[in-house]
């Protein structure tokens, strides 16, 4: 408001239980937060229902190399420094994806520190909730230029190098 925008709404509220209606957020963002939840499973659901279709979660947190032993995941102390809640990128992409969110990806940033011999990472996740099924539209191609043979995107669509590839209005 202070800067003039009326594009942007701030809302508190628990994970589990996201105060807003359905298919209302173009984007959710958080910041080190899924790492505490005990039930992220459920967290990530309420992001994926508040979500509009091709809406972005964007969250950066934590992640530990490997999965933690069960004597820190229920350490209390770590779990109040955001260790004891850390998921692997693998197991924080499988839970993504299970809640319907697609296109996601990790980009570990840096070792935080060290706990028992596991290295925990700060990060950042970027995920976008699918429209439906993806529907071509003779009108839309893509043609990839360089500098590689050929990209695939987070969908697993290949891109060949200088080859027109026709997409849904949604990659557009």
């Amino acid at each position: 408001e202070r800067l003039g925008y009326e594009v942007t709404e701030f809302h508190l509220g628990d994970f589990g239980t996201l105060p807003l209606c359905d298919g209302v957020a173009d984007v959710v963002v958080s910041n080190c937060a899924l790492n505490l939840c005990n039930e992220k499973r459920r967290a990530l659901e309420e992001v994926a229902r508040v979500l509009k279709g091709g809406g972005r979660f964007i969250a950066s947190d934590v992640f530990v190399e490997r999965r933690l032993p069960k004597h820190i995941r229920k350490d209390t102390g770590l779990w109040n420094q955001c260790v004891a809640g850390a998921l692997t990128p693998n197991e924080y992409l499988r839970l993504v994806q299970d809640a319907g969110l697609v296109g996601a990806t990790v980009i570990l940033e840096s070792i935080w520190r060290e706990v028992e011999g596991v290295r925990v990472y700060t990060g950042i996740m970027k995920k976008q909730k699918q429209n439906g099924p993806a529907s071509k539209d003779s009108n839309n191609v893509a043609i990839y230029k360089g500098p590689f043979a050929a990209v695939s995107d987070e969908m697993g669509h290949e891109f060949p190098r200088g080859t027109p590839v026709e997409v849904s209005s949604e990659t557009m």
